[in-house]
């Protein structure tokens, strides 16, 4: 498995399912891609969990901040566009490789 598209889905108490969370995570996705859902934060051990280097999209979710964690993954490609951001840490913009991000159409 390359690649793993979580699209239109409720999840409760708007977190992410234990199976995304588990220490058996495919290490051979390099695509997460979690668009369109009630998501309002990620687990702070995800960068033990998730392969590095991925590309990452997290778009018209409800995260409120960028979770740390994102940073930590030290994705290539970051997409945070349609959250109601409050804030962007600094981390953000400091991923030795990142090629694209994009956080845009937010609360700021």
């Amino acid at each position: 498995m390359s690649s793993l598209l979580i699209v239109r889905v409720n999840m409760t108490d708007g977190l992410l399912p234990a199976a995304f969370q588990s220490t058996d995570f495919p290490q051979t996705l390099y695509d997460i891609e979690i668009c369109v859902t009630n998501l309002r934060e990620l687990p702070a051990d995800l960068d033990m969990k998730w392969p590095p280097n991925s590309i990452i999209q997290v778009e018209y979710s409800q995260l409120t901040v960028v979770p740390l964690v994102l940073p930590r993954l030290e994705p290539y490609y970051l997409a945070l566009t349609g959250n109601p951001l409050t804030e962007i840490p600094p981390e953000v913009f400091e991923v030795q490789g990142m090629v694209f991000r994009s956080i845009s159409v937010m609360t700021i």
